[in-house]
């Protein structure tokens, strides 16, 4: 299993050669950076590469408000990688944030931010893959976070 840093990622996208067909980011002097891995905005990317070889993101997708898991077989190209929406936000929570596909103890979970459209009321949560062989197959409902602190 091996997990890479937001650093390592954004290396990675600055290395390739690979041109995409959708300008990321344009400057004043008509220089244009092109995303060399997907033809999209990514926020917040987390990459994690499985024991069957294969490399998942989850990303947030409808306005911030669907959970969907992308699997590649290439870590420099998520152009078709094959995908699929595993949750989408109740009525009533949105700004659904920076989702993060985990494996632990033996299953899939996908820790996010979700808020009930005031961001002070933003909130950490945990979904849970019903079929631990297939991280692009059903979950949980969510769960919020419960924080204890204990003072000695």
């Amino acid at each position: 299993m091996a997990f890479l840093s937001l650093f390592q990622f954004l290396i990675l996208l600055t290395s390739s050669y690979a041109k995409s067909s959708v300008p990321f980011l344009q400057v004043d002097n008509n220089q244009t950076f092109f995303n060399p891995v997907i033809d999209q905005l990514w926020a917040d990317p987390f990459v994690y590469q499985h024991s069957d070889g294969f490399y998942y993101m989850s990303r947030a997708e409808m306005a911030n408000t669907e959970i969907a898991v992308y699997k590649s077989q290439y870590l420099s190209n998520w152009r078709n990688a094959e995908y699929k929406t595993v949750y989408r936000a109740p009525q009533g929570l949105l700004n659904l944030w920076a989702p993060e596909l985990h494996w632990v103890d033996g299953n899939f979970y996908i820790h996010f931010a979700l808020d009930d459209g005031d961001n002070a009321n933003h909130r950490m949560y945990v979904i849970q893959a019903l079929d631990p062989e297939n991280p692009l197959g059903n979950y949980t409902t969510e769960k919020r976070y419960s924080v204890f602190l204990a003072y000695t």
